[in-house]
């Protein structure tokens, strides 16, 4: 949510930008960037942020900063009380890709399932598993209702998987950071 990143209401606000750089892609990449960029949101730490004597807001420093601001602004002189400390998101999309060859549904498919496949089409689910999204790129084969129902079904099922593996690797992550500590 954009609220999420003000500072001061109608003052100052941070701003996020992400930028995604693919090194190399076996199928499914639409999926795999979504997934990415929704753990490096998520993972996203704002620091604490005081304000100057001239009015200008800045990122406070230090250990102490991070505490005073946790404990509600209190030890820093300027100390913006509530400034953001993570982005909030409303949704988690997660996007799983599917594959029609020869009447078989492939989910989650290489980049040579993806080739040799008449239709692939991507669809994109929130952390309620309600359709967000579907993306259907160019291809040999238009994709009839029935078989966009196939892969929503699909996708699903493999959503329960994904949000898994995305909690999982943000709470390792998480404990991985307090135990090598500041």
């Amino acid at each position: 949510q954009l609220a999420s990143l003000c500072i001061a209401e109608g003052k100052a606000a941070w701003r996020a930008s992400l930028d995604v750089y693919i090194l190399d892609a076996d199928g499914a990449v639409l999926d795999a960037s979504l997934l990415a960029s929704l753990a490096a949101l998520r993972n996203t730490r704002i620091p604490a942020v005081r304000n100057t004597r001239e009015g200008h807001y800045v990122a406070a420093r230090g250990a102490s900063a991070a505490a005073a601001a946790a404990a509600g602004g209190g030890g820093d002189t300027g100390l913006v009380a509530g400034s953001p400390s993570c982005i909030g998101l409303f949704r988690t999309p997660l996007g799983v890709t599917c594959c029609l060859y020869r009447q078989h549904l492939l989910v989650d498919p290489t980049a040579d399932e993806e080739r040799l496949a008449e239709c692939a089409v991507t669809v994109v689910l929130d952390q309620a598993g309600r359709l967000q999204g579907v993306y259907k790129p160019g291809g040999k084969v238009l994709a009839d209702a029935a078989t966009l129902v196939r892969c929503t079904e699909a996708a699903r099922l493999r959503h329960r998987d994904l949000s898994g593996l995305l909690e999982e690797s943000l709470g390792q992550q998480g404990a991985t950071a307090q135990a090598a500590g500041p």
